[in-house]
């Protein structure tokens, strides 16, 4: 009963998380505005946010959306919802266009002093030259172990997290590539003269210049599970295929404006981790210690142990104990996800120490 009602529970988490899915874009015509759609291309918001200077770039993490906005030499952020929306969230940009986050950075391409920026979430710790010598840098992308960029020399850049093994060379014949996206081992880009998707893995190759065909002057490209979406610049649209690159649909959303920039973001992650127990020790054992391994289903989770009676703390796999008396004792494990969603159903071991 106890592991019906928690893969209902699960299931329900799962189903709210879809609900929730938007795509967004920026309209750098016709008002100037964020537009937001269903992923289906169905309840079209043009106008979303409005009154934010010259959006570029869009980048999100679950709670907030981002821009670069390219006239006012400013990073934006606003809620998810369109609320609580800040044009100057970040001052002294210089011209940026791209924008990428991860859990603990922002990071964006300016155009102007041809470099990498990073500043933290908070928008404290503004470095306007994380990584310098981009060749007027366009689209950035980040992983947990790498960031890209790319730029006018038809070149994608990568470098590790930090900034450093900066290779400006990682992936070459590109046609004017722009705004780009990463996605499960995989990183996409806008060819904006080509007029067409590029792709390669995260190690620069299986190279695809046109893994996607039939865009027109791509500014922007963003993936998840519903397909890949892309900015059409030149005809105001969004289009849309599928994850292999078929079913193209040049004009799957008709009401942007120029938009460039586009992502996807499904909200706030309700999901709880699950916590699987990989090693453990016999059920019956002389030996006095105890060795526990366990793992997370979902990346950059933390974890918190307890043993018998004793108080929840913070652990790291593997656990070890020493000095067990003899007797029954139950080990539990429960995992916490980045978003702050902890297991509900910790993974549980019981075994038993026999005196010698």
């Amino acid at each position: 009963m106890a592991t019906t009602t928690a893969l209902a529970l699960l299931i329900l988490a799962l189903t709210a998380t879809a609900a929730d899915a938007y795509v967004y874009w920026a309209n750098s015509g016709g008002g100037k505005s964020i537009g937001r759609a269903n992923p289906d291309g169905s309840g079209v918001d043009r106008s979303f946010i409005t009154g934010i200077g010259s959006p570029q770039g869009l980048a999100a993490d679950g709670k907030y959306i981002y821009w670069a906005n390219l006239g006012n030499d400013s990073i934006g952020r606003a809620k998810l919802d369109g609320t609580q929306d800040r044009p100057d969230y970040i001052k002294g940009a210089d011209n940026p266009k791209g924008v990428a986050v991860d859990g603990g950075h922002i990071y964006w391409a300016n155009l102007g002093t041809d470099s990498i920026a990073r500043a933290n979430l908070d928008g404290t710790g503004v470095d306007l030259h994380f990584i310098d010598g981009v060749n007027y840098p366009q689209g950035v992308a980040v992983t947990r172990n790498y960031l890209f960029w790319s730029d006018t020399t038809s070149r994608i850049g990568r470098a590790s997290i930090d900034g450093s093994n900066v290779d400006h060379s990682f992936v070459t014949g590109a046609n004017a590539p722009d705004l780009m996206h990463t996605y499960r081992g995989f990183l996409y880009w806008s060819n904006q003269q080509a007029g067409s998707i590029g792709r390669a893995n995260l190690k620069g190759t299986l190279v695809n210049q046109s893994f996607v065909d039939g865009a027109t002057k791509p500014l922007g490209v963003a993936i998840d599970a519903s397909g890949i979406y892309w900015a059409n610049n030149g005809t105001g649209t969004i289009g849309h295929a599928n994850l292999d690159g078929s079913a193209v649909k040049p004009k799957y959303i008709t009401e942007a404006r120029a938009p460039i920039g586009v992502v996807i973001d499904a909200g706030a992650d309700t999901t709880p981790p699950q916590t699987r127990i990989t090693h453990r020790p016999r059920h019956k054992t002389k030996v006095n210690r105890a060795r526990f391994k366990f793992r997370s289903s979902e990346k950059r989770s933390t974890f918190r142990c307890k043993l018998d009676k004793k108080k929840w703390r913070t652990c790291t796999s593997p656990k070890k104990y020493k000095h067990l008396k003899p007797g029954k004792h139950v080990f539990k494990v429960r995992a916490t996800d980045a978003a702050g969603n902890v297991d509900p159903t910790p993974a549980r071991a019981k075994f038993q120490v026999i005196a010698s």
